[in-house]
This record gives structure tokens, sequence and C-alpha cells, in this order.
């Protein structure tokens, strides 16, 4: 048995991560095939990817749906191609990381390269449906991340239950005897248009008034394909300007992992400016569980139904309202409560054991298994 780990888009994402994660930890015999896109020629560069797939002798072809379907428009269209590829060739499995809700689609087109779709709104999102509905309908299996996940899957795309299967979002776990240091607020993530990266600079300055003794720093990590994409041109200049004058605001163009494994490790609070409210897991929210960091976001699903256990800390945790103010009073919480972030931290690192990444590897290689006896 062979498992060819398929990940058909180049871009540094949440479901990259996951691919690498999940690749390291399989410990049967496997490959990883990733998209190499070729400056101007998507069509090509995934033709390519095409026969690269064809030449591979793996029994089990699983593939990572990138969520953001609007990322690059072109290539999206020939995953069905892709996925019959696999079919025929052997065993067919897609992890389905996320759902997108259909109210989302102007603001996720807003942040892509495709801003011109939004007047065909509609239509792409009957192309979404109608895409997934034929790659979910050849696999042998799919794998999602929560419950939530399942139901609407069942729903949306007709899919059998029999046929999905839940496998939690993994997480490295804390080692023991790390101790954080000087405060460090961290948004990790990329820089989009619809996130309110802006709010958390404002919240940091209000909150370097009130807590004037306490060395604060914060980091923005943004990849290096956002950093060049023209939609967020603007803002970007707006976040520059605004840390230009502050030493303790750093922004990090395209950081290596062990550089974010490093500072996450001295991280204290999490922010996560989400607004979309697509049905996924948030990975990084996990990562921030994994090292028992209380993290601030906002009330959509992704963080209210797997974060549920930390109801008692919603109003907290989780805003309404992303508002500087609102946002700066949290933090202070988290910052001058000890007593509340040991709770949350404690609460986070004991729900996160469950989902460590050798347990979430294991959990698939049973899954190749079973879809292999078939």
């Amino acid at each position: 048995m062979k498992i060819a780990i398929l990940l058909p888009d180049v871009k540094l994402t949440g479901v990259n991560y996951y691919s690498i994660q999940l690749f390291h930890r399989v410990t049967l015999p496997k490959e990883f095939i990733s998209f190499q896109e070729r400056k101007h020629r998507s069509s090509l560069s995934f033709l390519y990817y095409l026969t690269r797939v064809l030449k591979s002798n793996a029994s089990i072809y699983h593939i990572q749906l990138e969520p953001r379907f609007f990322k690059n428009f072109v290539c999206q269209m020939f995953l069905p191609v892709l996925a019959l590829l696999c079919k025929l060739k052997g065993k067919l499995i897609v992890t389905f990381h996320a759902i997108i809700d259909p109210n989302d689609v102007p603001l996720l087109l807003q942040d892509s390269n495709y801003r011109w779709l939004k007047l065909l709104s509609h239509t792409v999102w009957n192309i979404y449906i109608m895409v997934n509905k034929f790659i979910l309908a050849l696999a042998d299996r799919v794998i999602v991340h929560n419950s939530l996940i399942q139901t609407y899957l069942s729903e949306l795309f007709k899919v059998k239950s029999k046929k999905v299967i839940v496998i939690p979002h993994g997480t490295i776990l804390v080692k023991k005897g790390e101790q954080k240091q000087q405060p460090l607020i961290l948004y990790l993530g990329s820089l989009r248009a619809c996130r309110s990266i802006i709010s958390i600079i404002h919240a940091f300055k209000i909150l370097q008034k009130d807590i004037p003794l306490a060395q604060l720093s914060m980091l923005l990590f943004i990849s290096e394909e956002r950093y060049n994409m023209t939609s967020i041109f603007r803002k970007l200049t707006d976040i520059m300007k605004m840390s230009k004058d502050d030493p303790n605001i750093r922004i990090l163009v395209n950081p290596s992992e062990t550089e974010i494994e490093n500072i996450l490790r001295k991280t204290s609070i999490g922010v996560l400016p989400y607004r979309e409210n697509t049905l996924e897991s948030s990975g990084v929210a996990w990562r921030y569980a994994g090292l028992g960091i209380p993290f601030i976001g906002t009330r959509v699903p992704k963080l209210l139904y797997e974060f549920s256990f930390l109801n008692h800390f919603n109003d907290t945790l989780f805003l309404k309202d992303f508002t500087p103010i609102d946002l700066a009073r949290s933090i202070k919480v988290l910052l001058l409560d000890n007593e509340v972030y040991k709770k949350i931290s404690k609460l986070l690192l004991g729900v996160s054991r469950s989902r460590s990444w050798s347990r979430v590897a294991k959990m698939h290689m049973r899954v190749y298994r079973e879809v292999l006896l078939k």
C-alpha cells in the first residue's frame, strides 16, 4: 500500500500546513505531490501536475481540498479532472477542509485576484457547488474536521453520511517546562482585506497607554503572496505607516516554519480577527490551543463550535464587535488576571491532548487501510 497526498494549490495556507504535518507523521509508504505554479501559465502548470499524478504508482490518492475556492479560479476548474484521474488509478479520499457560506462569496472574491467576479457571485457559487458535488461523488471516503461540517456536507452536496468520517484538526502539544517571557501579542495568518488587522494595531496602542509598565510586543505574519497582492496594497501601506514608528510592532513577510514555532513559544495571547462564516476548523486556533495560548477572536462558527468548552469566557474571548476598544479590554483581562489566564490555558491544553498530530495521523492510517480493504 502506498499513499499519495495531493495538494493542488501552491499557496502557503492552512491546508498546506495541515498536509505537510500529516505527511511527516504517516508511517505508511507515501509520496507528496504538491502544485508547482509556473508564472502566467496556470493551465499548463495544472496539466504538468496531472502528468505527475499519472506517473504515480500509489494505491490511494488523498486530495486536500483548499476551502478558498477562489484563490486560483482557473486551476480550480481542473479539480474534477484530477479527482477522476485519481479514481481511475486507485482509491480516492478527499479531505473537505471547509464549507463556504454563500453570503461570504463577494467578501472572498474581494480578497482574491478575481475581484471582477463579484458581479457574478451567484454564478460562482453555483460552479462551486457543481464542482464539489462531482468530486465528492467520486470519493471512496470524505474526511471532515467536525460534525457540524459533516451535517452541512450531507445537506449541501448530498453526500451519504456513511461515506463521511470526522478526523479533528491536529495540533503540536507544548513541551513541559517551557515558560513564556515578556507579553507578546500575535496575529498568525495572512493579511486579508476582509480581516480587521488595523483594529489589532489600534488596540495595541491603547494597551501601551493603559499598561505602560508591561513590555508589550506585537507580530503580524504576512505571506509573500499576500504582500504583493494589489487588492490589499492600500491596507498594507496603512499598516506599514502605523507600525513604522513603533519598534514593538513587527511584520514578518513569509516567515519559515521554524521562525513561527519559535515565536509561538514566546506568545502570550493570540488574536483571530475572522469575519468569514466559513464552516471549518481553525488550524491557527488549534496551534494556539496546543501551546496553551489563550486567544481572542470573533463570534464565527469555526470558533464558537469547536471551542464551546470556553463558553464561560465568551464575553472575553469571542467578540461580537471587533473594535479596538473591545479588543484592548479583552487583552487587558488576560494580561492582568492571572487566574483567568491559567484557567483558559489549562482548558485549551486539556482538550488539545486528543488532537496531537500523531493521533490524527493514526486516524488517517486506519481510514487508508479500511478503504483499501473494500
